[in-house]
Order: C-alpha cells, then structure tokens, then sequence
C-alpha cells in the first residue's frame, strides 16, 4: 500500500486544486493543454491579463486570483513540493541560497518562522519547513490559499506551515526572522512599497533572500512594465538601501539573480 502512497497523493492533491479552482475537470484538462505550447499559454495568460486594465493592485491582484492558467501552472510548479511536505520529506541536500540563508539566520539554529511572500505553494521554501523553521507563504487570497490551507489541515502540518492572505498591499502584520520573495516583486505595482513593507516585519540583521526579473517582455505581460527601470542593478540596490536592507550574499553561479539582504 505504501509504494501507491505517492501516486494516490498526488491525485488527492490534484483533485483539491480542481475542486478550489472553481472549473470542471473538463475545463482543467482543456485550459492545461495550453501548457502544451510555451506560445499559446503565453497567448492565453496576455489575453486573460490585458481583459482589464491592470493600473492598480486590487487589479493585479484580481489577475492572480481570477486567471485559470495560472492557478493550473503554480500548481503544476509546486506540486513536488507539497508531496515532499507530506510525505515528511528532507531535502537531498541544500541549495547554495539556502545554506547562506540559513547561515545568516543562525547557524545550526531552528525553529525560526520565516515568511515566503509569492512563493505558490511552498516550491522553493519547503526545505526550509522540511529542517524544522516555520514557513508562511503570502499568496494572493484565493484558489492557492484556499488549497494551501485546506492542504496544511488535511496533512496536520499547523506546525511546520502558515498562510498569509493577501487582500491589500499590507497584508503582513507578524514579525519574522527571515523573508524569501523570488521572482514576485517584478509582478506587483509598487514593489518598492512591498520591499518595505517586509522590512517593518523583519527582525533586525534578518536575511532577505530575493530574486526580481524587472521589464515587460512580450512574453511576459505581467511583468509591471512602468517598473522595467528597476532592472538596473544600481537603482533597485539603491532603492533596498534607502529602505534599511544591506547586501549580505549573491550567488555567484547565476549571475548574481538570487541575492539575500539583511534588514
């Protein structure tokens, strides 16, 4: 029974992501083949985000929440991550970014709550709950925190994981020990408020890891083009500054993308 223990995981997992999304399982089959080809899903998410103008955060945040293909493709992006979170999983082994990380929030420590602000369900914190910190993932109110939550239940994880629900651009109201945010603040309207935001809740020396692609490529529609400028280095470093991060570690075998700060 055991050795289905996956497989049979993996399909309850899915059924109560078909169930929150509010679509059909025909619609779930019909919308996932756009994932066939990086062209039509790409076609499919710019329309779904050009429906309405995107000039606020209640707007893109309306993006987040209402958009199948993207529910459907954060699910498929952190799947393996929920199965290694029920499954009690440890990691093989850690990432250069994690070890820095967790380094700069102690060495040896655990038991510190760290908030994941963007992270899906858990895709690149997971191993961080797996040794024993509490992870809290912000996430859009919505399908992903409906599925999270009635996941984190169902698997008796209150322990390891939170939800924060993101209804307004100050959503976060608890102190933390350290902060992850990939590829998030390039999607939000006023990243540098966010950036902030995070700082009042972080401890002092904290470590924020983050990564950002700035810019509005056309495969990329909710890449919020007014901040495209953010991409030079200078100017979204200098921008941490003014707000009280200072640099502490970049990863040095992709270009310096992943980078973790300290408040």
């Amino acid at each position: 029974m055991t050795s289905h223990y996956p497989h049979e995981k993996r399909q309850e997992i899915l059924d109560l992501a078909v169930e929150v999304s509010g679509m059909t399982k025909d619609r779930w089959d019909l919308v996932s083949k756009s994932f066939a080809s990086d062209q039509e899903m790409n076609q499919v998410m710019r329309e779904e985000w050009h429906a309405k103008p995107r000039n606020s955060d209640a707007a893109i945040r309306d993006y987040y929440r209402e958009s199948g293909i993207w529910f459907i493709n954060t699910v498929n992006h952190g799947l393996g991550a929920l199965l290694a979170l029920a499954g009690r999983q440890l990691p093989i082994s850690a990432t250069i970014w994690e070890r820095e990380f967790s380094t700069a929030l102690g060495l040896g420590s655990v038991g510190k709550t760290v908030l994941d602000y963007g992270g899906g369900l858990f895709k690149d914190s997971w191993p961080l709950a797996a040794i024993g910190h509490r992870v809290e993932v912000a996430e859009v109110f919505g399908p992903v925190t409906d599925l999270l939550e009635r996941f984190i239940l169902a698997e008796n994880l209150q322990d390891k994981l939170g939800v924060v629900r993101v209804e307004s651009e100050t959503p976060i109201t608890k102190i933390y020990d350290g902060a992850v945010c990939f590829e998030t603040l390039e999607h939000l309207l006023h990243p540098k408020e966010l950036s902030a935001h995070i700082h009042q809740h972080l401890k002092k020396g904290a470590p924020f890891a983050f990564s950002a692609t700035f810019g509005a490529p056309e495969h990329a529609p909710y890449h919020v083009a007014s901040n495209a400028h953010l991409g030079n280095e200078w100017e979204w470093s200098g921008a941490l500054s003014r707000i009280g991060f200072s640099p502490y570690w970049s990863d040095p075998n992709n270009g310096g993308g992943t980078k973790i700060w300290k408040a």
